[in-house]
């Protein structure tokens, strides 16, 4: 995904809130209003809670889940009452001896006239200041968007994590793209300048932690936890730094590869499925691009006609149902790997040969000197048309096209396969099953021996009609 495509992702209205983080991860909350100097700030949320047996003050800028509450709520954008209340919450903290847990989610402090003339930049300032000083520990996460000063004012702290589809910035890429170029269609490129995303972030020592949403299915789907708050507490207990730097490692190299046509695969709801399914490729030691043809074929082609053993398209298996059981997510995984096996022809853990199709279709007690004279053929014929480019010489599909030597050659039919691949070229397309890719070309190999061979007859005997006329007319004559 691009820069601007996590931005967008980030925004999305899908997306847990602050909200839903205290209430899934801790225990016992009690909120606490107002900044006992001018009113209470729906926009941030904070209190007391339990974080297992650690009693813990709670901060979360909230954005609202519909159209009433992120009213409001401001679309989650603070008043200065609302830094001045977090302050506040922070000092008690530290009166206490309490960690401090804050979750960030804004476009920026709210730049009204009211709050401007509360002294929207002093809050702030007043923060930055008092965090750096805080004699308490302080975990910020950003979970959405982090916008300039106004998500800083609460992520100036000890440990600072990211969710791996959040954004942290000085600036939206729209309001860098008028102000940089004076075009705010240049939004894309103003993403990428920024660096906001969480792998440019921790790359460049802004963050300390980049959070994985998919670490249970990946490491330990056996013990899958269906409630957030579980899973946080199991992997707490059993995750190792191992699993999350080789997850981390995947993360960057699926960002090099993934192309637009198959990003939305990656989307909030079975991204995780996604993200193991890579984890198993990768276990196959093929080159990445690979994933990439197997995800593009699998987004227009096999999610719509591949069937699991009840009959169900990968889509239908959770219909009606939560998406987060563990036999949904099983089903759904299995239906995956076994698609992406299947299209990578791969059967006990290894890639089908052109010796394993040429005994199944063609000879079955084919010998090590006949392969070689069929791969000698092969790359005769290969030689012979290099020019024309063709895919069906390539090395994906090396296996079907030896089998198809191999054919030719015990037809008798080889001298054929050039003046046929010639034409071939221009009408054939090539199937992504290999099997599947032998029989096509055979099939449309044999009518074109067929049709050559009735037309060399048909020939044959107006030939000889001719001579029988002539000898015939000679007479009459």
């Amino acid at each position: 995904m691009s820069a601007y495509d996590k931005v967008m992702l980030a925004r999305s209205k899908g997306r847990p809130t602050g909200a839903a983080y205290i209430e899934n991860i801790f225990d016992g909350f009690v909120e606490l209003h107002g900044d006992r100097r001018f009113a209470d700030d729906p926009a941030i949320v904070g209190g007391l809670a339990l974080l297992g047996n650690i009693p813990v003050t709670v901060i979360a800028i909230e954005k609202g889940t519909d159209t009433k509450e992120r009213l409001r709520r401001n679309f989650g954008m603070p008043n200065p009452e609302g830094y001045r209340k977090a302050l506040r919450l922070m000092k008690q903290a530290e009166k206490f001896q309490r960690p401090v847990v804050c979750f960030v989610d804004t476009s920026g402090a709210y730049c009204g006239l009211g709050a401007e003339e509360r002294g929207q930049g002093q809050a702030i300032a007043e923060n930055l200041m008092e965090l750096s000083t805080l004699r308490t520990p302080v975990i910020s996460i950003l979970i959405g968007e982090g916008g300039s000063g106004g998500a800083l004012a609460l992520a100036l702290a000890d440990q600072v994590w990211i969710l791996e589809n959040a954004v942290y910035s000085v600036i939206s890429p729209e309001g860098c793209a008028s102000i940089l170029w004076k075009d705010s269609k240049k939004v894309k490129e103003a993403a990428e300048c920024l660096k906001l995303t969480a792998q440019d972030l921790e790359a460049n020592g802004v963050v300390e932690r980049v959070i994985v949403e998919t670490m249970m299915c990946i490491y330990h789907f056996e013990h899958w936890k269906k409630q957030p708050k579980a899973a946080c507490q199991y992997l707490n207990e059993n995750g190792t730094q191992q699993e999350f730097e080789q997850f981390r490692q995947s993360i960057h190299r699926l960002e090099k590869i993934v192309t637009e046509d198959v990003k939305f695969l990656f989307n909030r709801k079975d991204s995780f499925l996604f993200f193991t399914l890579f984890d198993t490729f990768t276990k196959l030691g093929m080159e990445d691009l690979r994933f990439v043809e197997f995800l593009r074929v699998f987004q227009s082609e096999l999610r719509f006609s591949k069937k699991n053993e009840r009959g169900l398209l990968f889509d239908e298996i959770d219909k009606d149902l939560n998406t987060k059981d563990k036999q949904v997510i099983f089903d759904k995984l299995e239906m995956l790997k076994a698609v992406m096996l299947d299209f990578f022809q791969i059967s006990d853990g290894k890639i089908i040969t052109a010796e394993e199709l040429v005994r199944e279709w063609v000879d079955c007690s084919v010998t090590e000197e006949d392969m070689e004279l069929y791969e000698i053929v092969a790359n005769d014929i290969s030689e012979a048309v290099h020019d024309i480019d063709s895919v069906f010489l390539s090395d994906r599909n090396r296996p079907s096209f030896v089998a198809l030597a191999a054919y030719a050659v015990r037809q008798d039919t080889e001298g054929m396969m050039k003046q046929w691949l010639t034409g071939f070229e221009r009408e054939g397309r090539l199937l992504w099953n290999q099997r599947d890719n032998y029989f096509y070309m055979k099939k449309e190999f044999d009518k074109f021996v067929l049709d050559k061979t009735n037309k060399c007859s048909y020939n044959g005997i107006n030939k000889t009609e001719q001579m029988f006329d002539d000898h015939i007319g000679g007479y009459v004559l």
